[in-house]
C-alpha cells in the first residue's frame, strides 16, 4: 500500500482505483488506506523517508520487520537494512520491542541474515492524520543498531617493554 500511495501522491505516475474502477484522488486514497491500516501514516512516512534518500524499499515481512532497504535494485544486491518504523503515538506497533528479549531476537535475526537494524522513530508534531498534507507534521529520527562484539571493539594492546622507560 505504501508504494502504491507513494507512486500516486509523491511521483504522480499511477492512478489508484477502487473495486468499482472509480479513480481515487490522493485524499480519497489516503482515507481508504488509513481505514485499512491504522498505522498507514507512520509506515508511509517511513517508506517515503527511505525513498527520499534513494533507497529501494521492499516489504520486510519475511524478516519480521516493516521494510528492507536496498542500495541498488534487489536483483543486483542484498538488502543492507532491516527497517522498523516506530512511533510513540502508535502504541500497538511498538509492542514488538517493548520487552528486551524481543529487541534481542530482532537484532539476532538481522545479524544472522547480514542486515543492520534501522529503527525509524517517527514523531507527529501535531495530531492530524486526516490527509496526506499532514505528513509535513512528522519528524523522522534514524537509529542504526548493530551487535557489539568485544573482539572487534578492542584496540590492539600496547606491549610493555621494561627496557624502554
Amino acid at each position: 500500500m505504501e508504494e502504491a500511495f507513494y507512486l500516486q501522491y509523491s511521483l504522480k505516475c499511477i492512478k489508484v482505483v477502487d473495486h468499482d474502477d472509480t479513480e481515487l484522488n490522493s485524499d480519497e486514497a489516503w482515507r481508504h488506506m488509513t481505514s485499512r491500516r491504522e498505522d498507514f501514516p507512520i509506515l508511509f512516512k517511513a517508506f517515503s523517508h527511505l525513498r527520499s534518500k534513494n533507497w529501494v524499499v521492499r516489504s520486510g515481512s519475511q524478516y519480521g520487520v516493516d521494510f528492507v532497504a536496498y542500495r541498488h535494485h534487489p536483483a543486483l544486491v542484498h538488502s543492507e537494512y532491516a527497517v522498523l518504523a516506530l512511533s510513540s503515538q502508535n502504541g500497538s506497533a511498538n509492542d514488538r520491542l517493548r520487552v528486551w528479549s524481543d529487541f534481542h531476537c530482532t537484532l539476532r535475526l538481522c545479524g544472522s541474515v547480514a542486515k543492520t537494524l534501522l529503527i525509524l522513530d517517527i514523531e507527529q508534531q501535531q495530531s492530524c492524520a486526516t490527509s496526506p498534507s499532514c505528513l509535513d507534521n512528522y519528524v523522522v529520527e534514524e537509529r542504526t543498531i548493530t551487535r557489539w562484539s568485544p573482539e572487534q571493539g578492542r584496540e590492539t594492546k600496547a606491549k610493555f617493554d621494561p627496557s624502554k622507560k
